[in-house]
C-alpha cells in the first residue's frame, strides 16, 4: 500500500546565493494558517507548523519559487 502526505506552503524567500546570477538561489517554505480556507482548516488539523529550506542549482526552475505563491508538496517514501 502506498502512502503519501500532501501539504500547503507559502515561499517566504528566494535569495540568490551570488550577486547579480539568479542561481543558485535558497528557497525557504513555511505553512500557513487561514481559517478562511477550507484546505488550511483541514491541513492544519493533523500538521499544523512546518519549515523547509533548501538551496536550487537547477536551470530548469529559474523563476520557478516564487516569494509570496503556495505551493503543494507530495511526500511519499521513496522506493
Amino acid at each position: 500500500m502506498s502512502q503519501q502526505a500532501t501539504c500547503k506552503f507559502l515561499c517566504t524567500d528566494v535569495d540568490p546565493q551570488h550577486p547579480g546570477k539568479p542561481m543558485p538561489a535558497e528557497v525557504s517554505l513555511q505553512t500557513q494558517y487561514d481559517e478562511n480556507a477550507p484546505e488550511d482548516t483541514h491541513f492544519t488539523r493533523f500538521t499544523p507548523a512546518g519549515y523547509m529550506k533548501m538551496t536550487i542549482d537547477n536551470p530548469a526552475l529559474e523563476g520557478f519559487f516564487v516569494s509570496g505563491q503556495f505551493y503543494r508538496i507530495v511526500l511519499e517514501p521513496w522506493a
